[in-house]
């Protein structure tokens, strides 16, 4: 038996007009037929499980920066301008600065690549600095538009995923080792920029090496606008939302039977693409009891000789 394909947005509002007998060109249905669509793709098929579909999964690598110490710096005591023996080529603002041999570490609020000069954003406390050797490096990048959320995290000198810490923890960590030299250990994605992006930052971050992490996350699923606008899932699951749309326009017309019938559509079409996706490799590790392991291996060993080994 011949299927019906449903590909992009005008195939999937049509078909729920011609089920209803709906004209085309009746503007005001139209746009609540839309309405349903979308609250069915964006509030009951996408949370319904957001880390089981695959269809969501989301890859980007990002590249640090290795800090830079070309050259010498010098500052006045009480500035909040900097001067480079060796104007960096881009635009440093957002990095943290250090002088060498001083405590001090202090964020370049403003810079234009090329130019020898940057600005601090707080003023230099501990005397005059002239030729002295200096550092800057930078913490952090916007992620994607569309990452909505991060998962995993790896990189070239890690046997296993970086740590996810809360901001409290990130921020302690690089207060009490600033510059600290070493790869990535720890990520932080609590903040935003002035876009609305997603910010990861990462530590220690101090590294002479750059490093390219695997960001793996959860893509962000957007309103269906256009009628070539096609939703995330794969082209045969999107009956589903065919019948979540019917269920919803036909409450508008107090239909009560083909309310139920879709809807149970709906759902059964819903636990099929969940079922399928539960099908797919797992990427937690699951970490095995001490005490368990070590009675297996007793017990073995000891079967016939005695009572077996158990842990306290």
């Amino acid at each position: 038996m011949a299927t019906v394909t449903l590909v992009d947005f005008e195939d999937i509002y049509t078909a729920i007009a011609e089920e209803l007998k709906v004209q085309i060109s009746d503007g005001t249905t139209i746009g609540r037929i839309k309405r349903d669509i979308n609250m069915i793709y964006l509030n009951e098929v996408v949370p319904y499980k957001p880390r089981a579909w695959w269809w969501l999964e989301k890859t980007q690598d990002i590249q640090t920066y290795a800090k830079i110490t070309t050259g010498t710096v010098t500052i006045a005591d009480g500035s909040t301008t900097i001067t480079f023996s060796s104007a960096p080529a881009s635009s440093v603002a957002g990095y943290w600065f250090k002088v060498e041999g001083f405590q001090e570490v202090i964020k370049i609020s403003s810079h234009t690549g090329g130019v020898a000069t940057a600005t601090l954003t707080s003023a230099w406390r501990r005397g005059a600095v002239t030729a002295e050797g200096y550092a800057i490096w930078r913490d952090y990048l916007a992620l994607d538009s569309d990452m909505k959320e991060v998962t995993q995290i790896t990189h070239e000198k890690m046997g296993r995923p970086m740590d996810s810490v809360n901001s409290a923890k990130f921020d302690e960590m690089r207060a009490r080792l600033p510059d600290y030299n070493s790869h990535p250990t720890l990520f932080n994605v609590g903040d935003f920029d002035s876009s609305g992006n997603r910010v990861l930052r990462w530590f220690p971050s101090c590294d002479t090496t750059q490093h390219t992490m695997h960001v793996l996350g959860v893509q962000e699923a957007t309103r269906l606008s256009a009628d070539g606008d096609e939703p995330l899932m794969p082209v045969e699951d999107r009956i589903v939302l065919f019948y979540g749309g019917c269920s919803r326009a036909w409450a508008r017309e107090r239909n009560g039977t083909e309310v139920t019938r879709n809807w149970n559509m709906f759902m059964s079409k819903l636990t099929q693409m969940a079922g399928k996706s539960q099908n797919a490799p797992q990427t937690t590790e699951m970490g095995m009891d001490r005490d368990w392991l070590l009675n297996k291996r007793y017990r073995r060993l000891r079967r016939n000789r005695g009572p077996r080994w158990e842990s306290d």
